[in-house]
């Protein structure tokens, strides 16, 4: 199969990514969900927040994995490859970072096959708010990593059947409001583009040298990665333990990152991303880096509002995204 890179279409998916990027931030207004979404009485059309998040960031696994699948080369032959698995990875990873947990709530018989590598970590499953309150920045940030790379040594060891089982219910853990079907109409729409965007490039046009495993840009840019995703999941599981089974009011984050920010989420996810363009050193990573920082910065910022204004005792020297700083 002939191996053919189209130019034009990905520097003028790049440049759409990053105009997309400049009108939120021109806008200044989020996303309109959630914390921000319209009542039901406004006449908005709403879909189950559970199969919105769901079914809107299906097309960035399906599409990357699918064009990884059908790509001429070994799939471990050229470093392209390899990072357009950290890109599949993040939304094949869209689960509970606790699923002997999540599995126990549900089968209290059920055996939490992780427990020995995830008690390793200060902040496991079983942890209380006081343990994970009382550790310091530079310590959650490194069990973080740490927590991510062992649960990956456990998929690796245990077999793939019971990580498959527990990767697609993330959005099934949802418990959030009811989610406007034209923003999820959109969102399908941009997940299906970037994820043939990322696909392309990496595939048919990145050269990268033989050394480039060795280079320092990819094993930080990898190193970041890992390290997002593992405070991204995290702070994820944090925000659904805050609520039980069919409530949907809001109440203050607290553990983790939370401590620091109110978008620790947020911020997990934009490190994921920077690391993911740092270590593909390409056009159209930047340009979704930087799209994911405008929009995941502008949400966190006004997440942050929402809870000073909701909220009288919410911590005041918590900020909205970066720790000490904005």
């Amino acid at each position: 199969m002939t191996i053919v890179c189209h130019q034009g279409p990905v520097l003028a998916g790049s440049a759409t990514l990053a105009t997309l990027g400049s009108l939120i931030l021109y806008s200044g207004t989020p996303g309109r969900y959630g914390k921000h979404s319209q009542s039901a009485s406004s006449g908005v059309s709403l879909l189950p927040a559970r199969i919105a998040w769901f079914l809107q960031e299906l097309p960035s696994f399906v599409v990357s994995v699918g064009m990884l699948a059908w790509q001429p080369r070994s799939l471990f032959e050229q470093p392209g490859n390899v990072l357009l698995g950290l890109f599949s990875a993040h939304y094949f990873h869209r689960q509970d970072i606790c699923p002997g947990s999540a599995m126990e709530k549900s089968n209290p018989s059920s055996q939490n096959v992780i427990s020995k590598e995830y008690l390793l970590s200060p902040f496991d499953c079983h942890s209380t708010q006081k343990e994970r309150e009382s550790s310091g920045l530079a310590e959650i940030l490194w069990w973080q990593s740490c927590r991510l790379l062992l649960f990956l040594l456990h998929f690796e060891g245990h077999g793939r059947h019971f990580y498959l089982w527990t990767t697609f219910i993330y959005s099934l853990l949802t418990r959030g409001r009811p989610y406007p079907v034209i923003l999820f109409l959109r969102a399908i729409a941009f997940c299906m583009g970037n994820g043939f965007l990322q696909a392309h490039y990496l595939i048919y046009c990145a050269e990268y040298p033989k050394e480039w495993y060795t280079d320092v840009r990819f094993s930080l840019g990898v190193f970041l990665f890992v390290l997002g995703m593992g405070i991204n999941i995290h702070s994820d599981y944090l925000l659904r333990q805050l609520r039980k089974p069919g409530e949907i009011v809001y109440k203050i984050p607290q553990g983790g990152l939370f401590t620091y920010v109110s978008g620790a989420n947020f911020l997990g996810e934009i490190i994921e991303w920077l690391g993911y363009a740092l270590a593909t050193w390409s056009l159209p990573a930047l340009a979704f880096a930087f799209f994911s920082l405008c929009f995941l910065g502008m949400q966190a910022f006004y997440h942050h509002r929402f809870y000073l204004k909701t909220f009288e005792d919410y911590p005041k020297s918590r900020k909205a995204l970066i720790p000490f700083i904005f």
